[in-house]
């Protein structure tokens, strides 16, 4: 026989971990698979879709070409195969519909074909049925409409826990769920129920945990590979595949919107009483951070619109989801880098800097919010909190010494008498730990504790019995466990976690106070010898980091540049008439392709900066006509803001300065861009050049004052800083990256120049650049 049902794999439930979950050899039965070949030779057939063709699989006396199969779905699959690109996360291409039938009863079925290619480079045919979409005239409309709103909603959040919440609300409204939960893992892979939107009258599951066993390695990997898991009906038995005699091995089905689901998974949804499901990945830096776990408890087949736009927002709520995770680290760093500025400042106002490191606040145990910490330097260890003891300590350093490479410098753990059994005894003063070595020859260390802390873990049914034995007593027949009731789990001997923050926090006091200890001659050359490799590595660190950024922003800024152009030809009618909603949405995304396009450019040029890169072409320049040139390039933003634009010039001939006339250009539409876009309606800005003398020296100076909003003195303790956006009333939604004046000060420097700022709040600010002229 030419072809045969695929064997499915035998499962150990005891080894769950090993189980090959997308070589099945099924499928779900509420729709078809078909497997091709580069020749167009059927290399696999899903059992019902003999049904509706013909059993044309069993009958076969040689393989089976796209040909055999009826003349309109061949000729639609062979018009759209070479549309479909390698395996790729992307959500394939669309055929449109397949009128299928009549099978044995006479019925003809409609389904809509989507094309993908696996690992293995065969093209997968996926035959998914036609679903009604009820009331809604226009699946499609409907589906971006509430894409929109949802990413709308979400944009406006800064905090893992809101994000969260409005997340699983908006999805069950997206989706139709009765179930919604957002499901975070933790470093070993453990879930949890961060958040939930449900129907009334089920039992609530936010707060539970669930063991890394429930999902598999293998699960979690496919999960990142594939976006979109939907189970229409746990209750299907599923259709076999029958597989060509030829083909090498089993058919890899991972991007198969039908593919078969793991007999384990079946039963574990069937003991939570779940009948359908909808997974979609959260995926951050590349790995799978979370999921969105749809339950609803009736069959729920999918249209491939809905399963199309799932994907889509996988992607754009996982960026969403990077975004505030960002959010919440910088607002950390943030915090973190003024205690340490406060924190060194105190330690150069003193001979004693290491009584400092411990003394009152800023001290090293409020820098990484610690409970405890203690300094070993030379002959001395000072103390700050309840910590171990001296001897208990040095033991600690000892052994922390023994799992270190000299070149790692710090050790960190949140369970230390897990990993350092002695720990037991002191668990309750420092169960968390980080170690910093300053000399590691001389046992020069600083070192952060943390208390244990009693905790109660909830998890969904006992983890311990992941897998437990078959209900008729047969142990060699092995199941997921049957109870999700509440299970409480008390841990001990387990700190709060350290944060990435905190760690680049505590590397980052070395070098400060290895800089003191040899102002004072008291560190080994040795230690000298580690901080100039350690410069010389951060130096080829920043090189790198500049030459991957510039790389980086060529290859983003060449199809961004091309995206821009077609959309501005699209805006134009050059593809045909656009109606309203359509000229609305390509002005949307030609709006944010220019502001990333910014954005990268800004990226890029601190880049620069930072790496000592950025060239100035420097020659006699006329600030007058650079200026008059800005003032013609930002008077359209001035007319749309209402603002009126006054300017006064003095000495003209005089102001010639030697520099970069691109850069001051970049200079001067910043202030001015900032001076309209920050100002009230009708007001103005009056823009002033002229020559100063200070301290003996001439300068070019360069005067923009506005009636804008005006700045409080905390928001210009921050103006430069980067990312610092200064946000007040209407003017929260003011366009920008927030790098324009760091970027603006830093090319001013370069110049030999500087720049004041003075300011009053609602009353208007004023900017004044100091270039020194040409001699």
């Amino acid at each position: 026989m030419i072809y045969s049902p695929a064997h499915a794999p035998s499962f150990d439930l005891g080894r769950c971990e090993a189980e090959p979950i997308h070589l099945l050899g099924q499928v779900q039965s509420h729709g078809f698979v078909l497997v091709l070949d580069e020749n167009e030779t059927v290399v696999a057939i899903s059992g019902n879709l003999e049904a509706l063709v013909g059993r044309i699989a069993q009958q076969a006396q040689r393989p089976l070409q796209l040909d055999d199969l009826p003349e309109h779905m061949a000729e639609l699959i062979r018009d759209h195969r070479a549309d479909v690109a390698e395996q790729d996360d992307s959500p394939g291409v669309y055929c449109g519909f397949c009128d299928c039938g009549p099978d044995g009863q006479g019925r003809t079925s409609r389904y809509e074909l989507v094309l993908r290619k696996n690992a293995q480079g065969l093209l997968l045919v996926d035959f998914l049925p036609w679903v009604e979409s009820g009331a809604r005239r226009n699946e499609a409309v409907w589906l971006q409409h509430e894409i929109h709103r949802m990413l709308n909603t979400l944009s406006r959040l800064d905090s893992i826990e809101r994000f969260a919440d409005t997340l699983a609300t908006e999805f069950k409204r997206f989706s139709g769920y009765d179930r919604v939960m957002i499901y975070r893992f933790d470093e070993d892979h453990n879930g949890e129920v961060i958040a939930e939107a449900l129907e009334d009258g089920l039992e609530p599951y936010k707060g539970l945990h669930y063991p890394a066993s429930d999902i598999p390695a293998q699960a979690r990997a496919l999960y990142v590979s594939n976006r979109v898991r939907h189970v229409f009906d746990v209750e299907d038995v599923g259709e076999a595949l029958w597989v060509n005699a030829d083909q090498p091995g089993p058919v890899d089905l991972s991007h198969s919107f039908l593919r078969s689901v793991s007999p384990i998974h079946i039963q574990y949804l069937k003991n939570m009483g779940v009948r359908a499901t909808l997974t979609v990945s959260l995926i951050v830096d590349g790995a799978l951070w979370g999921l969105i776990a749809c339950h609803h408890n009736s069959a729920k087949a999918a249209p491939y619109a809905f399963l199309n736009s799932t994907k889509f927002l996988s992607r754009i709520v996982s960026s969403e989801l990077v975004r505030v995770i960002q959010h919440e680290s910088e607002r950390q760093f943030d915090l973190l880098a003024e205690i340490q500025t406060q924190l060194i400042g105190k330690m150069n106002r003193t001979d004693r800097f290491m009584e400092a490191l411990v003394g009152p606040q800023p001290n090293i145990t409020q820098l990484l919010n610690a409970d405890s910490a203690m300094v070993f330097f030379s002959s001395d260890v000072f103390t700050i909190g309840d910590a171990p003891t001296k001897e208990e300590a040095s033991r600690l350093l000892a052994w922390v010494k023994a799992q270190v490479k000299p070149s790692d410098m710090i050790y960190t753990s949140t369970r230390l008498p897990h990993e350092y059994p002695a720990a037991e005894g002191f668990k309750h003063v420092a169960s968390g730990v980080i170690v910093l070595f300053l000399s590691f020859d001389r046992n020069d260390a600083v070192m952060w504790f943390r208390k244990g802390v009693v905790e109660t873990v909830s998890w969904a049914g006992d983890p311990r019995k992941a897998v437990v034995a078959d209900p008729a007593g047969q142990m060699s027949r092995l199941q997921p466990r049957a109870s999700f009731d509440e299970w409480k789990e008390v841990r001990s001997g387990i700190s709060r976690p350290w944060t990435a923050a905190e760690l680049h926090t505590a590397k980052s006091l070395r070098n400060p106070i290895v800089e003191m200890t040899l102002k004072q001659g008291v560190l080994l050359e040795k230690l000298n010898q580690e901080l100039v490799q350690a410069r010389n590595d951060a130096v080829l660190a920043n090189q790198r980091k500049t030459d991957a950024i510039s790389n980086m922003s060529h290859e983003v800024r060449t199809p961004l540049n091309s995206i821009i152009g077609y959309t501005e030809l699209l805006k134009y009618g050059k593809a045909g008439a656009l109606t309203e909603d359509q000229q609305r949405y390509i002005n949307y995304a030609a709006d944010n392709a220019r502001h990333l396009l910014s954005i990268i450019n800004d990226i890029l040029d601190i880049a620069k900066i930072e790496a000592g890169s950025l060239a100035l072409h420097r020659e006699p320049t006329n600030v007058v006509a650079v200026m008059d040139e800005s003032l013609m390039l930002v008077q359209p933003l001035f007319n749309e803001k209402q603002v009126t634009l006054g300017k006064t010039y003095r000495d003209e001939t005089g102001l010639v300065v030697h520099g970069d006339r691109k850069r001051l250009k970049q200079v001067f539409v910043n202030l001015l861009s900032n001076a309209a876009k920050y100002n009230k309606p009708q007001g103005g800005v009056e823009v002033k050049l002229y020559l100063e003398t200070v301290d003996g020296r001439r300068y070019a100076v360069i005067d923009v004052h506005d009636s804008g909003i005006g700045m409080s003195d905390d928001q210009l303790e921050k103006l430069f800083s980067r990312f610092y956006r200064v946000e007040s009333g209407e003017h929260r939604k003011v366009d920008g990256t927030g790098l324009g004046l760091s970027i603006t000060k830093q090319l001013v420097e370069l110049h030999q120049g500087y720049i004041q700022v003075s300011s009053k709040l609602g009353i208007g600010s004023q900017f004044k650049v100091y270039l020194p002229v040409s001699i």
